[in-house]
C-alpha cells in the first residue's frame, strides 16, 4: 500500500503543479498589460530611489586609536551625521575644519567596528581599529573630509584637545630627561675610554652596563621622537583612496524592477483586482 500511496501523492503533486502553472500563464496572458504596468511602476520606484544615489560615491578608511572607546567615537560621528541629514553644512564645515563647499558634498558618515556593527552600539573596551564610512557627491572631497573627520575625533572638544597637548608635553619632558641622562653617560664613557678610571673587573662590568643602558635610552628616545611626529590619538591605517558609486548598476535595476513588478502583479491580480470587481 505504501508504494501506491507514494505514487499517488507524487502524481497528484505533479498535476497540481502543472495546473497551477497553467493558471499562472493564463493569468499573465489575460492580464499582460497589467503585468507591464506593474513592472513599469516597480522600475519607476527603484529609479526614483537610485537617481540621487547615481551621483554619489562611497568610501571608507580604517583608523587605530589609543584613547577613549569606540562607542564615544561612534556617538560623535552620529552627531555629525545628524547635521548632514539636516543640511546644516555650516556647522559641519566648522566642526570638520573644512570649507563649506567640501562639507556640502557629504551625504552620510557612519562608524562601524571591524565586523560591520554600528559603533554607537559597541560597548567593548578593546583597542581593535574601527572603520569610518562616508558617502559624498564629489570624490575629490574625500581626502579633505577624511582629514577633517580625524581632526574632529582628535580635537573636536576641549577634552580631546587637552589630552593631545598633555601628551606632547609629556613626550617633551621625557625627551629632555633622556637627553640629560645620555649626556652624563657620554661623559662616563669618555672617562673609561681615556683611561681616567681604573679598569678592574668590576669596573669593566660597570662600563658594559653603562653602554647597554645608554643604548636602551637611545632606542627609547627614537620611539618618543616617532610618537612626537605622530602625536594624535587616532592614526589612519587604511586611507580612503578608492571611491565606489553608491547607486545600483543598470542591469541590477532591471532585474529588481522585473522581480518587484512580478510580485506587484501577483498581489494585484489575485487580491486587489478581484476585490475591486466585488
Amino acid at each position: 500500500m505504501a508504494p501506491d500511496t507514494g505514487r499517488n501523492f507524487g502524481a497528484s503533486f505533479y498535476h497540481s503543479t502543472i495546473e497551477l502553472l497553467r493558471k499562472g500563464f493564463s493569468a499573465v496572458r489575460s492580464n499582460f498589460i497589467l503585468l507591464l504596468c506593474c513592472i513599469a511602476v516597480a522600475l519607476g520606484i527603484f529609479s526614483l530611489y537610485n537617481i540621487p544615489k547615481s551621483n554619489q560615491f562611497k568610501a571608507s578608511f580604517t583608523v587605530a586609536y589609543d584613547d577613549l572607546v569606540r562607542k564615544i567615537y561612534g556617538d560623535r560621528l552620529y552627531k555629525i551625521n545628524l547635521l548632514v541629514n539636516r543640511g546644516d553644512f555650516e556647522k559641519v564645515a566648522y566642526y570638520l575644519s573644512v570649507d563649506k563647499h567640501t562639507a556640502s558634498t557629504l551625504r552620510s558618515v557612519k562608524g562601524k567596528n571591524i565586523v560591520g556593527e554600528d559603533l554607537t552600539d559597541d560597548m567593548n573596551t578593546d583597542r581593535i581599529p574601527f572603520v569610518i564610512k562616508i558617502e559624498v557627491t564629489d570624490s575629490a572631497a574625500i581626502s579633505k573630509l577624511q582629514a577633517g573627520l580625524v581632526s574632529f575625533l582628535e580635537e573636536g572638544n576641549a577634552y580631546s584637545a587637552t589630552t593631545k597637548a598633555l601628551k606632547i608635553k609629556e613626550i617633551n619632558d621625557e625627551l629632555q630627561f633622556i637627553d640629560e641622562q645620555l649626556r652624563m653617560m657620554d661623559s662616563l664613557k669618555r672617562k673609561f675610554n681615556d683611561g681616567a678610571v681604573a679598569t678592574t673587573n668590576n669596573q669593566n662590568s660597570s662600563a658594559t652596563n653603562i653602554y647597554d643602558f645608554s643604548y636602551e635610552l637611545y632606542n627609547k628616545r627614537k620611539d618618543l621622537l616617532r610618537k612626537k611626529s605622530m602625536p594624535g590619538t587616532i592614526q589612519v591605517i587604511d586611507d580612503a583612496i578608492v571611491a565606489q558609486a553608491s547607486g545600483f548598476p543598470m542591469i541590477v535595476m532591471v532585474i529588481l524592477g522585473v522581480i518587484g513588478g512580478f510580485l506587484l502583479f501577483i498581489v494585484t491580480a489575485l487580491f486587489i483586482k478581484p476585490a475591486l470587481k466585488r
